[in-house]
């Protein structure tokens, strides 16, 4: 069916087909890391049944037709980056499922106080919706064309969410953050301001 599977079909490798929709197997579990970059003309591609785990960059540039992802009720772990550099499509989360929510084609957790995937492009501004107290790794990974990010007051935590952000050249971090990841800003190579008005040693990783 055009697709290449571990020996018990619960894990898919690779998805070569050169069709617009594919059927996955009933007893996969897990989509592999780059699982679709070949599948060059897939349009619609649900994720449910069996299925608990979406890879990294499951979804690459090359899949420039793509105009649905769907995730299941059962689907436990998504990889920030699975839809890595690709903003065609939307990607909708069953609203059955207990650990994830979607809105804007963007993914949160269940109650959206976290900020786990965004996956359409950003220019210039962009503002973190209320109500989020985390922002999850990867984020806004390699988002270079965003030159703004407003962060709202009640956000507790950054993980490594700006990493190879370039086109940001300062950052205003609310007084309600307690916790800031080592790795959150690496090779954002043009952030040369980061204000923080909080006092030293007040922020977990700071």
């Amino acid at each position: 069916n055009g697709c290449l599977y571990n020996g018990d079909k619960t894990e898919l490798i690779m998805c070569f087909t050169k069709e617009s929709e594919v059927n996955i197997a009933d007893e996969t579990t897990r989509i592999k890391d780059y699982a679709f970059m070949q599948a060059t003309n897939i349009e619609n591609v649900n994720f449910d049944g069996n299925i608990t785990t979406i890879g990294s960059q499951v979804f690459w540039y090359s899949n420039t037709k793509l105009k649905n992802v769907y995730i299941g009720a059962g689907v436990t772990s998504i990889n920030p980056i699975f839809k890595y550099g690709n903003y065609y499509g939307t990607v909708t989360v069953d609203e059955a499922n207990p650990n994830y929510s979607s809105e804007n084609n963007e993914i949160y957790n269940k109650d959206k106080t976290e900020l786990i995937g965004i996956y359409h492009d950003i220019q210039g501004s962009y503002t973190v919706k209320q109500g989020v107290t985390r922002i999850g790794d990867r984020v806004f990974y390699n988002k270079y064309q965003m030159t703004e990010i407003i962060l709202p007051e009640g956000l507790k935590e950054i993980g490594s969410s700006f990493q190879y952000c370039n086109g940001l050249t300062e950052i205003f971090i609310p007084n309600s953050v307690e916790k800031i990841a080592s790795t959150a800003f690496t090779n954002s190579s043009n952030l040369m301001h980061i204000r923080i008005d909080k006092a030293p040693n007040t922020i977990e990783g700071a």
